[in-house]
């Protein structure tokens, strides 16, 4: 019996000895428990942050690409009005306007302006441009009357006849107008036609003022409604400046 107990005893203190070994590792183990739970805590929140700056820098770009696209629109729309003031200047050029009714107004030198008659017009152009010209004065007509007495440098001539001519044909607008006749002498080029939309005209002849090859200095222009035909225009190119202009 007493050695059975003493048996007991021994085991009790085992017990102890173990379990107190065992303790710490214990203890050390609780403690690491709450460290992974934070630092799984802490990826969470680092990847939640990434996602955020993520989100912003996603939010930012599109912000600038639309800033970009609206700041190209308004370009876009400055230069088309740019571009419209100076087609409506055109037909105001060297002191000369002539209004859709044909009513010839100059600026310049107004107890000097020429005039025209409807007869004298109708024997180099058709009725349609001679009643055009026959309501117009001033540099118009000068440039008219030397075209048709000025002589032909026929090869000059020829050559920018085919130029304007290819130039209006092969227009991306070109189907915006009838290009009726294209003449050229020495120094002049008279280039008559229809308009089939508004301002059609003043864009591709202001188009074709950018070509290398361009060599006029001056440029006179006329148009008017006809009942007949629709709104025709009259356009003189000048490789000379008139002595009243310069």
């Amino acid at each position: 019996m007493l050695k059975v107990f003493i048996t007991a005893i021994s085991c009790l203190a085992l017990g102890l000895v173990v379990g107190y070994n065992f303790a710490p590792e214990m203890a050390t183990n609780t403690v690491e428990i709450p460290k992974a739970v934070e630092s799984s805590s802490a990826a969470v929140s680092v990847i939640e942050n990434n996602s955020q700056i993520a989100a912003t820098a996603e939010t930012g770009d599109a912000v600038a690409v639309d800033s970009a696209a609206e700041t190209e629109q308004l370009k876009s729309r400055v230069a088309l009005l740019e571009q419209e003031l100076a087609l409506k200047q055109q037909y105001t050029t060297m002191g000369f306007t002539a209004t859709n009714q044909g009513q010839g107004v100059a600026s310049r030198y107004p107890d000097k302006l020429s005039v025209i008659s409807l007869e004298q017009a109708k024997q180099y152009v058709p009725e349609a441009y001679a009643e055009l010209l026959s309501v117009s004065k001033g540099s118009i007509v000068d440039g008219f009357n030397k075209l048709h007495t000025e002589s032909i440098d026929y090869d000059w001539a020829q050559l920018m006849e085919q130029r304007i001519t290819d130039y209006v044909t092969f227009h991306t607008n070109a189907s915006t107008v009838q290009l009726q006749s294209v003449l050229c002498k020495s120094s002049l080029c008279e280039i008559r036609g229809v308009e089939l939309e508004d301002w059609a005209w003043n864009q591709i002849w202001s188009d074709m003022q950018r070509e290398e090859w361009w060599q006029f200095r001056v440029s006179h222009a006329a148009n008017r409604e006809d009942s007949g035909i629709g709104k025709i225009f009259y356009t003189l190119a000048s490789t000379n400046i008139p002595p009243e202009f310069q």
